[in-house]
């Protein structure tokens, strides 16, 4: 669940609180003039941030602890020196005086504010934690095909985008500035790209080199095709330890993209989805797979020597 910005300006609010309150107190000290070094009174105001967020925020990790009380430290410093300006403004007294106080002499305000403050960013911390571990990535390697007879989706569901913004690059440059989508792996490129869901599509071939392209990056062009080959060529060697295996196809859902990688005959598949896309892109995944392996066999003739172990993840339709 996001934070909502009712919560921050709460929290605002209530930082404001508490740099305008010892206002009505200051000068007097009201019996809280502690006689502490700057450093000696600063590591005991850390110690205590950090043992309030230990307490409140469950199962935060120590690299997190630390950064929260750091953070929140540097938030009490921040209202420290907005108490001093308005020291500056209200009481005769020189620039120095006012933010030595502000920052930690004088100890009504100091108590007011570090006791108050991890209290107030407590609850903010919490969401944000939480939030972060709910969108860690996720890897799953699945067949797509049966994953996409789980789920079905109906066509319907997809919307159809304007593509005239978009550029298509690959094998085959139209000649002519016309709206009919190209024939071979171009097709194939705008079919899968059609659901509304997908961000961009590339196919790539053994060496990791781009051969058509979906979506209008080209850098995410060359990174996600790197990137693909270099996952297929790290799943063998723990994939032989295991037995005669080989990959056809795999999906990796991450907080972000969802993205799947499938093979079609001596090309590959790349296709990043939305993370919330309700699977609704997976048929089209498969069937765009089967479109450029029926192109791939049409121009170069030979099938290749894995074919039947693509023909268990990329079912025909024909």
């Amino acid at each position: 669940m996001k934070l909502t910005s009712e919560e921050y300006r709460h929290a605002g609010l209530m930082a404001a609180i508490i740099a305008i309150v010892p206002l009505l107190f200051f000068p007097n000290h009201l019996g809280l003039k502690l006689s502490l070094p700057p450093i000696q009174f600063f590591l005991i105001e850390l110690a205590y941030y950090w043992i309030v967020f230990l307490i409140m925020i469950k199962g935060i990790n120590t690299r997190d602890l630390l950064m929260t009380g750091a953070i929140c430290f540097l938030t009490r410093l921040a209202i420290s020196s907005v108490f001093g300006l308005l020291l500056l403004a209200m009481h005769d007294i020189s620039f120095k005086s006012a933010f030595m106080s502000a920052l930690y002499q004088y100890k009504p305000a100091m108590v007011l504010q570090v006791v108050s403050l991890p209290f107030i960013l407590a609850g903010i911390f919490t969401r944000l934690y939480a939030q972060s571990k709910k969108d860690k990535p996720k890897v799953v390697l699945q067949s797509l095909s049966s994953r996409a007879e789980s789920n079905p989706a109906p066509e319907k569901k997809a919307r159809r985008e304007d593509f005239s913004g978009r550029k298509i690059i690959g094998l085959r440059t139209p000649t002519a500035p016309d709206l009919k989508p190209a024939g071979g792996f171009d097709e194939a490129m705008r079919y899968v790209g059609a659901v509304a869901a997908v961000r961009f599509a590339v196919l790539i071939d053994e060496r990791g080199l781009p051969v058509a392209f979906f979506g209008d990056d080209r850098d995410l062009r060359d990174r996600w095709a790197a990137v693909a080959i270099y996952v297929l060529e790290n799943l063998k060697a723990p994939l032989a330890k295991a037995g005669d295996y080989e990959v056809s196809g795999l999906e990796l859902n991450m907080n972000e993209y969802r993205l799947h990688i499938v093979s079609a005959a001596e090309l590959y598949l790349l296709v990043a989805a939305d993370s919330n896309s309700e699977e609704i892109e997976k048929v089209r995944v498969v069937q765009a797979a089967e479109m450029i392996r029926k192109t791939y066999y049409d121009r170069y003739g030979a099938r290749p020597k894995k074919a039947a172990r693509e023909d268990n993840y990329v079912p025909s339709f024909s």
